[in-house]
């Protein structure tokens, strides 16, 4: 218990704000630790680098193509260089090679599976990597920070305010923020990076690469201009308004960031957004492509028929194609931007399908008959696009599979835009032309004339070449400029087959927001959820994204991430708080707990209720003066002139002395006029109000954390987090020795001013104590009940909880229990209320 009742007369004011300071910890501790402690040595710490480099190459080299490249997933085994996976599922046990399944299959020679064996050089240098405990590639994840959601929108308001005139207005946001907190390699992250610049810009008429610029230091968040691209703010909206992973979040920074930019959803998944937005409709649609081949030719400025009845195309025909089962033929025209290729696909190869018959087309006498194709055509900025279309020249989203497939994907469908994209990952493909020659070698078949137009149509290999590698230069040298390094691999792909993967409990917990451990907590909260979520709390455990996607509405409402609000007419929002239960008390070796709080016990909340997110402001507690003419004379001032607090009955809830508005907290009332606002309410909206227990606040305190606040135990982050006495207050009361930051407010911060927890409340902590339905009882902890605990109602003293702005961080813990008289009036108490859901 930190106070009692403000002092009378003021001189003593002073000490009663003041909180007791800390003791220093003796250093000698830490001395004793790095003595017993084993300390590792340069050298071998120097060796399993080096050995776990050459365990990567060995990996990447021998098994990345059937397990990782372009998404590959032999045999369920996908990103053979993700360490975290690897281990986390079993298939390699760090520190026993013994029992890792992954060097089993290798020394039984099942792996790789192209009877290539590795030498014995090799197995042994996996061998090693793992008996060294398998460390991670390329830097462990483990060490890198956490970065929240409430971060990710400090980043972006802090870009916001850095850019000028309407620029605003036209940013958005994609993030890989949750892919770096799942502990995804530095390799992979930064193919994802390359996913995203190649995408935006193979989405775009600009003329220009524009590199997504990050904003953060661990490059996650990326800033897109949309008019860098040719986007519309509408069709941002309309794809963001698809996005089944949309939080709304609720702070300072939020309220800034959704107003400058003019959308409710400005920041997007990059995961989510590669994978929609590299497939129809919206593939289609962010390049504004026609409905029809002849319309883009338009655009492009290519007449086919013109070229091909002038010989002004080069084609080549052969029988053999990555995709397509029949005979094929590609042919290229110049177009504005560069090159212009369409294919000629058939759904058999007998009659005018067959192409070595048939080699002139599509019009005319002897004629082809196709039965769809691919077009292939440069963007102004180099890069390529792509548009599928039937026998009619109509755009289609898919290719039927019996004409053309994509071994790639599971429905092996040749997908508009992403396939397409995953195949011509170096630009046009090497093709070898096999009509010149047929045609040459059975000349006597076809008449002169139709002779000279195919050999006009089907150049020699030598000046076909010229055009693919002219062509493939132009696009590699557009890659280039995206920062996108050219090689076997499509990064775009490799972003969407990463999306559609299985999620294992680090990426499901990052995808929410939480840490693993944190997720893991807050599952124990809601029982309905533990058992969807079952899988992944299971050594190697994985869900489906289909599952995660069908709960994810449900989990954040139920964690309080998505903040499902409700508002009364007095414009009181409402978190809904699950039942749960939770460990009450101080948490394990906090040097900062009193007596009263260090019985560390088990509480269940066995009935769910929503709470105010906000403490009750000045304007909603004048609503309810103004209704029923309630009087709660007696209080405190602040006078500016001389630093002091004066007690006088002439002061109420409207008198302070420090400047304020109708979003401030109120302050100056008492635990009556608290229970009196409260029966207004309940008569009011028809439902019952009432104060928070001291159980049910610590449980929605706490959020699912055991920690001294709910970001954790280290005091520094609470410059972020609440409303205390700091530099700001120091000011005004050089006496106080607040702490060192400056957060602006010497008094009450209007509500809302700091990030919410994971129930969606604000000033949990810091700018008022507010009171509970409890009477104080010093030693109730010691005999509690388990479910549902509550001090007598009746009582003297009653208790407030979560600290103010004139108190330390030690007063603001969640676990911190402090009193005033059930009659007291002064200005660091308010309170929130709760309403009793049937």
């Amino acid at each position: 218990m930190t106070v009692s009742q403000y002092p009378n007369p003021v001189e003593d004011t002073t000490s009663v704000l003041k909180t007791s300071t800390r003791n220093q910890r003796c250093l000698s501790r830490l001395f004793a630790v790095a003595l017993t402690c084993g300390i590792v040595s340069f050298a071998q710490t120097a060796h399993a680098a080096t050995v776990a480099e050459q365990a990567r190459e060995i990996l990447k080299t021998n098994c990345y193509r059937c397990h990782g490249e372009d998404g590959a997933s032999e045999g369920g085994l996908g990103d053979i260089l993700d360490v975290r996976k690897l281990t986390a599922r079993e298939i390699v046990k760090a520190g026993d090679p013994a029992e890792s399944v992954l060097l089993e299959r290798i020394v039984d020679g099942d792996m790789p599976a192209d009877d290539d064996a590795l030498s014995e050089d090799k197995i042994q240098i996996l061998r090693q990597w793992i008996a060294d405990g398998a460390p991670g590639f390329n830097g462990d994840a483990s060490d890198r920070p956490f970065i929240s959601p409430f971060d990710v929108v400090d980043f972006i308001e802090a870009d916001l305010k850095t850019l000028n005139g309407s620029a605003p207005q036209h940013t958005r946001y994609l993030t890989i923020t949750h892919l770096h907190n799942a502990g995804v390699s530095a390799d992979e992250l930064d193919v994802l990076r390359q996913g995203i610049s190649k995408l935006v810009n193979s989405l775009s008429w600009g003329k220009r690469i524009v590199v997504p610029e990050a904003i953060d230091p661990a490059r996650t968040v990326f800033r897109v201009d949309l008019r860098n691209y040719g986007w519309s703010q509408k069709i941002w909206d309309r794809i963001a308004a698809q996005d089944p992973y949309h939080i709304r979040f609720q702070s300072r920074a939020a309220d800034f960031m959704y107003e400058v930019t003019g959308t409710k959803r400005p920041l997007l998944r990059a995961d989510w957004f590669t994978t929609v937005a590299s497939v129809p409709p919206f593939y289609h649609e962010l390049l504004q492509l026609p409905d029809t081949d002849g319309e883009l030719e338009r655009i492009l400025g290519v007449d086919v028929n013109s070229n091909i009845e002038s010989g002004q195309v080069a084609r080549a025909g052969f029988n053999n194609s990555g995709v397509s089962r029949n005979n094929r033929m590609i042919e290229r025209h110049t177009s504005r931007f560069g090159a212009y290729w369409k294919s000629y696909d058939f759904s058999g190869n007998s009659g005018d399908k067959n192409l070595f018959a048939h080699p002139l087309g599509p019009q005319g006498e002897n004629a082809f008959e196709h039965d769809g194709g691919e077009i292939i055509f440069n963007l102004p900025n180099g890069l390529q696009a792509y548009l599928l279309s039937d026998a009619a020249g109509q755009r289609i989203d898919k290719a039927p599979t019996p004409i053309v497939s994509d071994p790639r994907r599971p429905d092996r469908a040749v997908i508009n835009g992403l396939s397409c994209m995953s195949c011509h990952v170096g630009g046009m493909l090497p093709k070898t032309d096999q009509v010149r020659s047929s045609v040459l070698a059975n000349s006597e078949a076809f008449s002169q004339a139709e002779l000279k137009q195919i050999l006009q149509l089907y150049p020699d290999s030598t000046a076909f070449d010229k055009l693919l590698d002219a062509d493939s230069r132009r696009f590699i040298e557009g890659l280039i400029q995206a920062k996108v390094e050219p090689g076997k691999s499509d990064p775009v792909a490799a972003v969407a087959t990463r999306f559609e993967q299985e999620l294992d409990l680090p990426l499901a917990a990052a995808e929410v927001g939480l840490s693993a451990d944190e997720f893991v907590q807050r599952l124990t909260l809601v029982p309905s959820l533990a058992r969807i979520f079952a899988p992944l709390t299971v050594s190697g455990g994985t869900l489906q994204r289909e599952v995660f996607v069908a709960s994810f509405s449900e989990i954040v409402t139920a964690f309080g991430l998505g903040h499902e609000t409700a508002s009364n007419s007095v414009e009181i929002e409402f978190a809904y708080i699950p039942a749960g239960q939770f460990q009450m008390g101080a948490s394990d070796g906090d040097d900062m707990a009193e007596a009263d709080e260090l019985v560390r016990h088990s509480v269940e909340i066995t009935q769910a209720f929503r709470m105010s997110r906000h403490e009750i402001t000045v304007g909603q507690y004048r609503r309810f003066v103004e209704e029923t003419g309630h009087v709660g004379q007696g209080g405190y001032r602040f006078s500016a002139s001389d630093g002091k607090f004066y007690r006088s009955d002439r002061y109420d809830w409207k008198e302070t002395g420090f400047p304020r508005d109708d979003s401030h907290p109120v302050v100056n009332v008492s635990w009556n006029d608290a229970i009196a606002f409260c029966r207004w309410l309940s008569r009011k909206e028809g439902r019952e109000y009432r104060l928070p227990t001291e159980a049910e606040w610590e449980y929605a305190c706490r959020a699912g954390t055991t920690t001294r606040f709910f970001t954790g135990d280290e005091v520094e982050l609470m410059q972020k987090l609440a409303n205390l006495a700091d530099a700001a207050l120091d000011e005004k009361l050089p006496a106080l020795l607040g702490e060192t930051w400056n957060d602006g407010h010497a008094f009450t911060a209007p509500v809302g001013q700091y990030r919410p927890n994971a129930f969606g409340l604000f000033d949990m902590h810091g700018n008022v104590w507010e009171w509970c339905q409890d009477s104080y009882v010093s030693d109730f902890y010691a005999a509690s009940p388990t479910k549902d605990p509550q001090a007598p109602v009746a009582g003297s003293f009653h208790v407030v909880r979560g600290g103010s702005w004139a108190m330390k961080p030690k007063n603001a813990r969640s676990s911190d229990r402090s009193a005033m008289r059930t009659d007291e009036r002064n200005l660091l108490i308010g309170f929130r209320v709760v309403e009793v859901l049937p």
